[in-house]
């Protein structure tokens, strides 16, 4: 379930908002990108430059591999069509970069008195790209044009025990309780056999419910209190009680957000697959926690990743993160994959798409209304191409009742029709637009 402002969970909007000044002590030494950075104000090191709380400087030199892969126009396209959110996040992005014909130059401080990073543009776009190849070739069976890929599947959030924690329950009078991270499973699961069908070979990122971390709320108590008071800042104004509870909550949300995110991504990047697809349900805005505010209808959408805002690039390891990840060239796979997906969720469902005219931490892209590019600790963490799909809302009137009849096998009668499992026909979606695009890859 992914935050929107008007139909997706507020509190979880409200939680990136203070996430983004979190930074985190967990960086994967395997995957470009950094951690999530910050609206907010953040201490200042000595040397001008600006880092999320407790970030580590980023390794500017693991790009070198990158060197003459991209032109200048191909770089600044790729920045302004799908990194950066707005014309003020370019303007953001270009106070610590300057550019010619011949390369660019990051700095570390807004002053450009700090260069960290050159990066030599190619001279013309007949390269071979990218350095990390993240494709084989097509397949030539036509029975399975998925042969020689490796697809993980990354089913969202962490469920059972901490379903609640992590505001991903609730329950009705005496239904049946509403585990997201159950009927990500689910979907997983009914999309696994049609993709290993199709000749992939199949990963996961996690196949339970329970933690891929290890950590736990009370190892990040100290991260969570120098969140919550970063150096330099007055101690809490709040009573000592409700500030442990402040505590409390943040400590879990560090666990549960950023160190399960974090560990997935640490086996994403061992198991090395060619494509990773997240897999969530939406829902809509909830308040008070457990008690779901019903709407008519559920919308989707697919995320790929981009869209970083102002706010976010001010910081040195966002900025790293950014340039990371248009120099991998996972995005044209991502957009192509996005489509394909979008295409058999619409036939599907006939949804419309996620409304977003009042959020700038998203931005349009790609050519069905589905797909979004947006800055998400996945798509950012995970090494190569990542879609992150939000099918139905969980507590919407057209859905839920089949959400409540749960997964099973050929159909049952449900709201006076004899319909399918819903997330046989989620995982079946999935699968064919993956397949799909394989099939286009064959053409």
């Amino acid at each position: 379930m992914s935050p929107r402002p008007t139909a997706t969970t507020r509190r979880s909007r409200d939680f990136w908002s203070k996430r983004r000044a979190l930074g985190t002590a967990l960086l994967l030494a395997c995957a470009l990108p950094g951690p999530l950075c910050a609206d907010d104000a953040a201490p200042i090191p000595p040397d001008g430059t600006r880092l999320t709380p407790l970030a580590t400087a980023p390794d500017w030199a693991r790009l070198e591999p990158y060197q003459e892969t991209v032109t200048r126009r191909e770089f600044t396209t790729r920045l302004e069509n799908l990194y950066v959110g707005d014309s003020a996040a370019l303007d953001a992005f270009w106070r610590y970069a300057a550019i010619d014909d011949a390369g660019i130059t990051f700095y570390g401080d807004a002053a450009r008195t700090l260069p960290r990073f050159h990066l030599r543009f190619a001279a013309t776009a007949e390269v071979e790209r990218p350095v990390r190849p993240w494709l084989p070739p097509p397949s030539t069976d036509p029975t399975r044009p998925l042969a020689g890929l490796v697809i993980c599947l990354d089913p969202g959030h962490i469920g059972g025990d901490f379903a609640k924690m992590e505001e991903r329950f609730f329950q009705v009078g005496d239904d049946r309780p509403v585990l997201e991270a159950e009927l990500n499973l689910w979907a997983c699961h009914r999309a696994a056999p049609l993709l290993e069908q199709a000749g992939a070979r199949v990963v996961w990122a996690k196949t339970e419910q329970k933690p891929v971390t290890k950590l736990r709320p009370d190892d990040l108590h100290e991260a969570a209190r120098l969140a919550l008071l970063p150096p330099g800042h007055p101690a809490p104004a709040l009573p000592p009680a409700l500030f442990d509870e402040e505590l409390r909550k943040e400590a879990e949300k560090l666990f549960y957000r950023t160190a399960e995110i974090e560990a997935r991504a640490a086996r994403v990047a061992e198991l090395k697959p060619n494509l990773t697809l997240c897999v969530h349900c939406n829902a809509a805005d909830w308040v008070p926690p457990g008690e779901p505010r019903f709407v008519p209808q559920s919308r989707i959408v697919v995320f790929v990743h981009g869209s970083y805002g102002a706010g976010e690039i001010a910081y040195e390891d966002e900025r790293f993160g950014l340039v990371a990840k248009l120099l991998e060239q996972s995005a044209p796979i991502e957009l192509a994959v996005a489509e394909a997906i979008s295409q058999r969720l619409d036939a599907a469902w006939h949804l419309p798409s996620e409304n977003y005219h009042d959020w700038n931490a998203v931005k349009k892209v790609g050519a069905h209304p589905y797909i979004y590019a947006r800055n998400l600790l996945a798509t950012r963490a995970y090494p190569g191409p990542v879609v992150f799909i939000e099918g139905p809302y969980m507590n919407a009137d057209d859905f839920y009742p089949r959400i409540e009849a749960g997964d099973y096998d050929g159909e049952r009668l449900i709201a006076g029709k004899m319909v399918p499992s819903l997330f046989a026909e989620y995982g079946q979606a999935i699968a064919d637009g993956v397949i799909a695009w394989a099939r286009g890859r064959q053409k």
